[in-house]
């Protein structure tokens, strides 16, 4: 069975990330905020390091892209 996209017609693509809530689209979680001065530590587990995640409308696409991968 393949799955198939519905477009709207408009020939636009939707917002298919945002910028990460948990790290401010940082990519890297906040340790401590002094002033002005903000220091980071590891990753954001939240986006895996790359300071998005997906929209609805972007897992939608993500998981259109792997079903009908074969």
């Amino acid at each position: 069975m393949r799955r198939t996209l519905i477009a709207d017609g408009s020939g636009n693509l939707p917002a298919l990330e945002t910028r990460c809530a948990a790290c401010d689209g940082e990519g890297r979680i906040p340790n401590r905020r002094d002033g002005n001065r903000i220091e980071y530590g590891g990753h954001c587990n939240a986006c895996n390091g790359g300071g998005a995640v997906p929209t609805e409308d972007g897992k939608r696409l993500l998981e259109f892209l792997r079903w009908n991968r074969h």
